[in-house]
């Protein structure tokens, strides 16, 4: 599975694709910040969903965007765990995330 994965990637370099990866943390001018495990293609694929898009980041684990919120967010690992539980549970593909909860 990693040969496959980095031939891939390779592939999309040679190629000039963009491969964005499974989970996206989409930040909106606005302030909201968005969990979505919708299949793009690319940044501008997601820029042109949401009117107010401001960035995004994408990764390939729940696991990585735990790490990512706990490390950058300061936020304790049992309440980040319970935010993606309940992401998992809802099975909506998309949820949005408030960080003043997190203050």
């Amino acid at each position: 599975m990693q040969k496959a994965n980095k031939q891939l990637s390779l592939l999309a370099k040679t190629k000039n694709i963009l491969v964005m990866k499974k989970y996206n943390l989409i930040f909106l001018n606005t302030g909201a910040l968005l969990l979505s495990s919708k299949e793009y293609n690319s940044w501008r694929e997601i820029q042109d969903e949401y009117e107010n898009y401001s960035a995004s980041i994408d990764f390939e684990s729940l696991e990585a965007i735990k790490e990512y919120i706990i490390s950058d967010y300061k936020v304790e690992k049992k309440t980040v765990e319970h935010l993606l539980n309940t992401f998992i549970n809802t099975n909506k593909g998309v949820m949005t995330i408030d960080l003043n909860e997190f203050d």
